[in-house]
């Protein structure tokens, strides 16, 4: 799995999975639903954010939209996003009714969980910090729920991560060691031109939260708020 945090090759994966959307032959499946009646799937923006929606509004205003996004049908009437949030923002922004819809139904929390990380992580560019996100969602509500809870303690969380997501279990530390950074460091690590590297080269996620707030405010004072994306991975 490539891990190219540009924004070039982000809106590069867009194209590629509209054109997949445009070929598929979903037409014996697929319905139309109004707009107003879909939900969010709220942990999506937690995890994944939604990048490109006006790029991504731009394409099929120009070339329409013959795909379908992925519904899962809900008790109330209602519908929520399986996979789809950005077509369907994009959709919505373009002032469209109505949406064609694949239907699921039935479908328990983990499985909602599961299909979503994995419908995601394949086709989007993210940064190092969704990267965390997204595996540490996929251990808490896929992994423990189920593996953990059936087998006991003696699993491994990491590899079993590690296998779904296509890396080592070495990166896999690595990727989860930024939720232990705080929300400063978070956030350059949500940057997809900040060098990451520096986090672990210098262990700063081994350091206490005072620590880590003292360093911020050291780099701070340095090389100002805006400068700190700038810096190397000797700055720490």
């Amino acid at each position: 799995m490539g891990l190219d945090f540009s924004k070039t090759q982000s809106r590069k994966i867009v194209d590629e999975v509209m054109g997949k959307a445009n070929e598929t032959d979903l037409n014996d499946r697929k319905i139309d639903i109004p707009l107003d009646l879909i939900d969010l799937n709220v942990d999506n923006e937690d995890v994944f954010g939604y990048q490109d929606i006006e790029h991504l509004a731009s394409r099929i205003k120009l070339n329409g939209f013959t795909g379908a996004i992925e519904v899962y049908a809900k008790k109330n009437g209602r519908y929520e996003i399986s996979s789809g949030h950005r077509r369907y923002l994009a959709c919505k922004s373009l002032g469209m009714e109505k949406i064609p819809c694949i239907v699921s139904y039935e479908v328990g929390d983990v499985e909602k969980a599961k299909k979503l990380i994995e419908s995601n992580i394949h086709n989007r560019t993210m940064t190092p910090y969704r990267w965390a996100k997204a595996m540490d969602y996929y251990a808490e509500h896929v992994i423990k729920p189920t593996v953990v809870k059936r087998s006991g303690n003696n699993v491994n969380v990491r590899e079993m991560i590690a296998e779904v997501f296509g890396v080592s279990s070495g990166k896999v530390q690595r990727y989860l060691s930024i939720l232990r950074l705080i929300p400063e460091f978070q956030k350059l690590a949500d940057d997809e031109n900040f060098p990451t590297t520096i986090f672990f080269t210098s262990s700063l996620y081994r350091q206490t939260k005072e620590d880590q707030e003292q360093i911020y405010k050291e780099l701070v004072s340095i090389v100002g708020e805006d400068g700190i994306a700038g810096i190397s991975g000797e700055a720490l």
